[in-house]
């Protein structure tokens, strides 16, 4: 969030450096659950249920998808955490101005850093554009910043919808795509703005690729959250892949 950052609590009473303090203990054995910024949430959905074989394998139910929305569906206690907390982070990196993208874990053991970057997040602009119906550019605000203007920004932006993308990797077991149907029917759902189509049937997979794996992105917009994971479901049964 481009922001000089509100005062940050009292640090511990014992000494410790700035990436100490922002440190669990067993930090390494933690378990991902959500990754949160203070404007956006991605989660992790969808477990595969079965491995594929040397056949084609149908899509529901067996891959993950990534879904990052904004406004987040935290409550107002632990928003107020994260805030705070990302703002030791940067702050750890010896900054207090400018675009920060930071990740942090929301665990039953408390929220934890898992990342700190002096950039916009990977889709951030548009979601936020769908969220505020274009009334609010981040890129805007990082050119304002870049450029030496003022630029302080002490509450979370308002949403009036609950903008979000959502986008597909290949299951890890596909070696390559055997067929994607159906791409017009989501670009006809209700709140998708855009589907982006990534892969071809034929093209090569490995999830080891990461984001340049992902076989389709789509964009859209809700009234709420409700909305939203109901036009995810949509695309999930919409969409026919199949993977050899």
């Amino acid at each position: 969030m481009p922001t000089r950052h509100p005062t940050c609590r009292q640090a511990p009473t014992r000494s410790l450096s700035p990436t100490d303090q922002l440190r669990p203990r067993n930090w390494h054995r933690r378990e991902a659950q959500t990754h949160l910024t203070p404007a956006s949430t991605s989660a992790s959905l969808d477990t595969p249920s079965a491995r594929a074989g040397r056949k084609p394998a149908p899509w529901n139910g067996r891959v993950c998808g990534t879904l990052r929305f904004i406004p987040s569906n935290v409550s107002s206690d632990v928003r107020a955490e994260v805030v705070e907390l990302a703002g030791r982070a940067v702050r750890a990196m010896g900054s207090d101005i400018g675009i920060f993208h930071t990740e942090i874990k929301i665990t039953p053991d408390g929220l934890f850093v898992i990342e700190v970057n002096g950039r916009i997040g990977g889709s951030i602009p548009e979601i936020f554009g769908l969220a505020t119906d274009q009334q609010f550019s981040i890129l805007d605000v990082a050119c304002r910043v870049a450029l030496g203007e003022p630029v302080r920004i002490d509450e979370l932006v308002p949403c009036s919808r609950v903008g979000y993308s959502l986008w597909q990797p290949p299951p890890v077991e596909a070696t390559r795509l055997a067929r994607l149907d159906n791409v017009n029917e989501v670009r006809r759902i209700p709140g998708v703005h855009a589907m982006f189509v990534n892969k071809q049937a034929g093209d090569p997979l490995s999830w080891k690729a990461g984001w340049s794996s992902r076989l389709f992105t789509v964009y859209g917009a809700a009234d709420d959250h409700a909305g939203m994971w109901a036009a995810r479901r949509r695309v999930k049964d919409t969409v026919i892949a199949e993977f050899d």
